[in-house]
């Protein structure tokens, strides 16, 4: 439990409650239960806190308070979060494994925007860049390996509105595509000509989205020649009528 305030009121409070509870004076003990539980929060100890807004609520079940349980859940959703963020900080910095890292990082920053606490939560999601930047150049990690990491980081700036690195990785999202189809063509497994032309189309789609027409013009191109039957329906509407190639 909390250690004594400096009054030295802690424990004459928790007594209070107790007894309160315990003579049925439900209204009573769920106030000095809340008064105990924001003690918690004023010095960070959210652990305690989760008890003593469990007896509150308790107690103002007892009371046949609704208003107040629905407020103390509010209370304490917001102050579980902030739990939750420092404990996803503490084990970012006592972790060395970069994804693992990249994890807690996505978990506290979530945190923080649901806490509109942006100022904090901008670091955050340059780290969470910066670490799928590195994923998706790894060499070690296959093709839709790379995929996840950069489409997370495509959310990731769709949510901050940063449109220019948006473009940017679509580019890179775009060739990494283009190059994996041409992997593909020359892979000696059965289809590879027909799974290449899937895969070239989704590089035209994605070059398409960033205003390279002559790139999209020309995979279109390659995707038909592989598969004449390709159905090009399955693009955007939009795609198909601004393409010089349809």
């Amino acid at each position: 439990m909390i250690q004594h305030d400096l009054n030295g009121n802690f424990d004459i409070l928790l007594q209070e409650a107790e007894a309160n509870f315990n003579s049925s004076r439900y209204y009573n003990a769920a106030k000095t239960f809340e008064h105990l539980l924001q003690m918690c929060i004023d010095v960070n100890n959210y652990e305690d806190m989760i008890y003593f807004a469990y007896r509150a609520a308790v107690s103002w079940s007892q009371a046949n308070q609704t208003k107040r349980i629905i407020q103390l859940y509010q209370k304490l959703a917001i102050n579980t979060m902030k739990l939750s963020t420092v404990l996803a900080v503490s084990a970012l910095e006592n972790s060395k494994d970069l994804i693992e890292k990249a994890e807690f990082i996505k978990l506290a920053q979530e945190n923080l925007k649901f806490l509109n606490e942006e100022e904090k939560r901008k670091p955050l999601v340059e780290m969470l860049l910066d670490l799928y930047d590195k994923f998706s150049n790894d060499y070690s990690l296959d093709h839709n390996e790379k995929v996840v990491f950069i489409e997370r980081a495509i959310r990731l700036l769709i949510d901050i509105k940063d449109n220019e690195r948006i473009k940017l990785l679509k580019f890179k999202l775009a060739g990494l595509t283009e190059s994996n189809a041409n992997y593909t063509l020359n892979n000696s497994e059965f289809d590879a000509e027909l799974v290449s032309a899937h895969q070239l189309m989704e590089a035209a789609k994605l070059y398409y989205e960033v205003n390279d027409l002559t790139k999209f013009n020309e995979l279109i191109e390659k995707a038909k020649a592989l598969d004449p039957s390709v159905d090009l329906s399955k693009l955007d509407l939009s795609l198909v009528e601004n393409s010089e190639t349809l």
